[in-house]
């Protein structure tokens, strides 16, 4: 008689068989994870409208790191540096960084012993890197099987060195003079490479 430990089991490692074999008819990166949100949306609408909720608020946080320096502080959507990175560091405290560009790992497909976000390794057909993927924190998991985006790593640190003096101050004179960065473009690139 199975127990309903055993009965568990046996149902997650029925799932995993069935997901992987979804992964390897897929082979572009797209595909899968319009493939795996059109499943979340039909398996659980809730959770599929929490995710694509919570994307927003992450662009809403991407817009002010690489837009936010040129708001007039006379706009009403003005956010200064300090606000602006308060709020930045509470998202982060509360959704964990998104692990983007190069990530040491002995199971990339490419053989380099790193692993590059590059569709081209077509990771979701690995269920080894997609399980480590997906342990590296919640944001990476998301983008990995649904293409939900993330603050990347990269990135905040990059940004929080950029705004910080010699000191290690805030710096608005800094802050004012980053380079303006296109969102579209950088949602294009998929936000992960470094």
């Amino acid at each position: 008689m199975k127990t309903p430990k055993h009965d568990e089991q046996t149902r997650k490692k029925m799932a995993e068989q069935k997901r992987l074999q979804r992964a390897k008819a897929v082979e572009a990166e797209e595909a899968w994870h319009l493939a795996n949100r059109s499943y979340l949306e039909k398996r659980d609408p809730a959770e599929y409208q929490r995710l694509l909720a919570l994307q927003e608020v992450c662009k809403d946080q991407l817009w002010w790191l690489l837009r936010g320096h040129t708001v007039d502080p006379s706009d009403p959507d003005y956010v200064s540096l300090e606000e602006g990175i308060a709020d930045l560091g509470d998202y982060v405290q509360t959704n964990d960084l998104f692990h983007g560009g190069y990530i040491p790992t002995p199971l990339a497909p490419n053989g380099r012993g790193c692993f590059y976000w590059d569709a081209a390794d077509k990771y979701w057909q690995h269920q080894a890197l997609m399980n480590f993927l997906c342990s590296l924190s919640k944001p990476t998991e998301l983008y990995a099987k649904y293409g939900i985006i993330g603050i990347p790593d990269w990135r905040y640190k990059q940004f929080k060195e950029d705004v910080t003096n010699e000191r290690g101050e805030l710096d608005e004179t800094l802050w004012r003079s980053l380079p303006v960065s296109n969102l579209e473009e950088y949602m294009e690139n998929k936000n992960v490479n470094g």
